[in-house]
């Protein structure tokens, strides 16, 4: 008997094993993103995965939601990629596949690609679990990640972008996310981009549309 698994909402991830049967439905509205990824990458990472296939894993933890947003991402970036940074791009996901998935099996010790990648995830980690924090600064971010501002500014420079830039764009696509979901269709534009850490709804809009060519109304389902 193939393992059923519960519907998945946005966000959400499972790690499936091909060789395993299986069965999954998708929440009505949604589509899904596959990821082909080497089982002997994960397993240099945290060792044995047969313990965490067939397992969802909730895209509101901050370790899922940071993995969950970066692999959105590459569709529609993976062909501008040249060929060293397509393999760091790759390392710095499977790294992130992995702190998520061994954060939701409470795994103690993951094998990151290196020091530097280890430090910027943890960074990331670290804004993903505060963003609903209005108060979220960098260098109280930086703090939080047991390094200096200096140093994560320099970490995320690599990526073309700042401490400061990252948390913003980080909260915009949280925003977005839950403004083209069908299921939040009711909620006002101003509890979601109060939810995710912005204090003043003009600001907001502002930078929404700097960010994603639009107004953040008119990404919103229609309600029926």
């Amino acid at each position: 008997m193939p393992r059923r698994l519960p519907p998945l909402a946005v966000s959400d991830m499972v790690l499936i094993d091909p060789r395993r049967p299986f069965s999954l439905s998708i929440g009505t509205g949604h589509g899904s993103l596959v990821v082909k990824v080497p089982r002997e990458e994960l397993q240099s990472r945290f060792g044995d995965v047969t313990g965490l296939t067939a397992r969802g894993i909730s895209g509101r933890q901050p370790a899922a939601a940071l993995a969950s947003g970066f692999l959105a991402m590459l569709p529609e970036q993976i062909d501008t990629l040249n060929g060293l940074t397509a393999a760091k791009i790759a390392r710095q996901t499977l790294d992130l596949v992995a702190l998520a998935f061994a954060a939701n099996a409470s795994i103690g010790h993951v094998t990151l690609s290196s020091r530097r990648e280890a430090a910027l995830l943890c960074l990331k980690a670290t804004i993903e679990g505060a963003l609903y924090d209005h108060m979220l600064k960098p260098a109280a971010a930086a703090a939080a990640a047991g390094i200096s501002v200096r140093y994560a500014n320099a970490l995320l420079a690599e990526e073309g972008t700042s401490l400061e830039r990252f948390i913003v764009f980080r909260r915009l696509q949280h925003c977005h996310k839950a403004l083209v979901d069908p299921a939040q269709a009711r909620r006002t534009i101003t509890d979601i981009a109060y939810s995710y850490g912005f204090s003043d709804l003009s600001h907001f809009t502002r930078r929404f549309k700097a960010q994603f060519g639009c107004l953040p109304s008119e990404c919103r389902p229609q309600i029926k």
